[in-house]
């Protein structure tokens, strides 16, 4: 009994010493666990919280957010790497502050410029809708009545009734529609106020070419064609002022020319024929004038016949050969077989004579005119070419504007008014036709005057 007493106890024994070593284990297992998971907190999982309520700062706007570069491993490199993020994004968003910054600036003085200038700027884009415009526009357009809403060739149509001329200005516009990537011109007149109107408009393409839209200028010309009219009247009034005393002037000249005043010697009668000579100068630029002012008054009036070019121009050239010998300029003629046409025998013959005589004022001594007749299509060709001093490519656009006269003209001190291109324009335009000009300078110039005529008429 005492033998298994003994034993008992020292089970029981070993039992409170086995308990007493688990519980001691378990103990040292727990702190162990929990400094483990305070190393995480720590070392990782702190980190990672403060990297992520750091970027919740950088996403509501904050700058220059950074946190302790602390951490184990991947951990401590994420928050080495957020904060060079951080500073990189505060830099670069400095940058963009600055750079919207002077954007701003640059807007507002590239506004403050397109407000301050005389014209009114619209820009639309390719569909057509408005996208910038200057105070300028607005305030024409306010003052036209037009329409705010819509792409804008709808807004220009809804003022179409107020235009003097309210068809052409709608097929102006309509040309606009159907037309995107031409540049135009257009003059136009509102009836109500009697204020005139230029309108300019041309495509805006990017690198490629792409169309992006069209840019408008819109310029108000009351003031200068009030000048213009002005300037026509005087010109009418003096040029029939002079017409009279001069018509008697060059009588009397001619009558004492004659001998009827009693003889003149020889030095006389050269005088006398330099006085005629200038007051048959002076005649026909008063005409010119005349010319002109009619054709703004009342059109052209032609008085319409069957004409043979080919004589037209064989005369013309007859009436200018004493001219061309006493240059010493060789006048030809190459007259091909060509139908007749319709028009003024009269206005054809001093639109030829205008050619060929400014041929031979702009040609040397020693060059050569040729005038010739062809066919050309449906249309009745007329060319005067010389050898002369030319035109620069950039004044060629102009020589058929009054009064224009090129700088070659100029340079060489070339006698002229400047008319009688224009005269020449507005008689082949009123016969159907057209007149153009090649040239170079110094390598002469062609004018070439293309007249229709009836192909089924010429062939029967």
């Amino acid at each position: 009994m005492r033998v298994s007493d003994t034993q008992s106890a020292r089970v029981a024994k070993a039992e409170r010493q086995g308990e007493r070593v688990s519980a001691v284990g378990i103990a040292i297992t727990i702190l162990a666990f929990v400094l483990m998971v305070g190393y995480v907190l720590r070392r990782a999982v702190l980190p990672l919280r403060r990297v992520v309520a750091a970027h919740a700062r950088i996403a509501r706007g904050e700058q220059d957010v950074e946190v302790p570069e602390g951490g184990a491993g991947e951990v401590g490199a994420l928050a080495a790497g957020f904060n060079s993020m951080s500073r990189s994004l505060s830099a670069t968003q400095s940058s963009l502050a600055a750079q919207n910054d002077d954007l701003e600036r640059l807007a507002n003085v590239l506004r403050a410029v397109l407000d301050s200038t005389v014209d009114g700027i619209l820009l639309s884009d390719a569909a057509g809708e408005v996208q910038l415009a200057n105070r300028p526009v607005i305030r024409l357009t306010r003052d036209l009545g037009m329409s705010f809403e819509g792409p804008v060739v709808d807004r220009l149509l809804s003022v179409a009734d107020r235009m003097a001329d309210p068809e052409a200005y709608r097929a102006a516009m309509e040309r606009l529609r159907t037309n995107p990537d031409e540049p135009t011109f257009d003059e136009f007149e509102d009836a109500a106020s009697g204020r005139v109107f230029q309108g300019f408009t041309a495509p805006v393409v990017d690198d490629r070419g792409g169309f992006l839209g069209r840019i408008w200028t819109l310029r108000e010309v009351t003031e200068q064609r009030e000048l213009d009219r002005l300037k026509d009247d005087f010109v009418a009034t003096v040029s029939h002022e002079l017409r009279t005393p001069l018509t008697s002037m060059m009588g009397f000249l001619e009558m004492i020319r004659e001998g009827e005043a009693g003889p003149l010697n020889e030095e006389q009668q050269r005088f006398l024929a330099i006085v005629y000579r200038s007051s048959e100068r002076l005649q026909r630029l008063v005409g010119d004038l005349l010319f002109v002012a009619r054709l703004d008054a009342s059109g052209l009036q032609l008085h319409f016949a069957q004409v043979d070019v080919t004589e037209v121009v064989r005369e013309a050239v007859e009436s200018a050969a004493a001219l061309a010998r006493s240059r010493t300029i060789d006048l030809r003629s190459e007259l091909g077989d060509v139908p007749v046409v319709s028009g003024d025998r009269e206005r054809l013959l001093q639109l030829v004579g205008n050619l060929v005589s400014n041929a031979l004022k702009f040609t040397p001594a020693a060059g050569t005119v040729t005038a010739r007749t062809l066919v050309d299509g449906a249309s009745v060709v007329i060319e005067v070419t010389d050898t002369g001093i030319g035109i620069p490519e950039s004044e060629q656009a102009r020589v058929f504007q009054r009064f224009f006269r090129s700088s070659t003209a100029t340079e060489q001190a070339i006698p002229g008014t400047g008319l009688g291109l224009v005269i020449s324009r507005a008689i082949a335009e009123a016969h159907g036709g057209s007149i153009s000009v090649r040239s170079a300078p110094g390598a002469g110039a062609s004018f070439r005057v293309e007249l229709p005529y009836a192909v089924e008429e010429a062939a029967a």
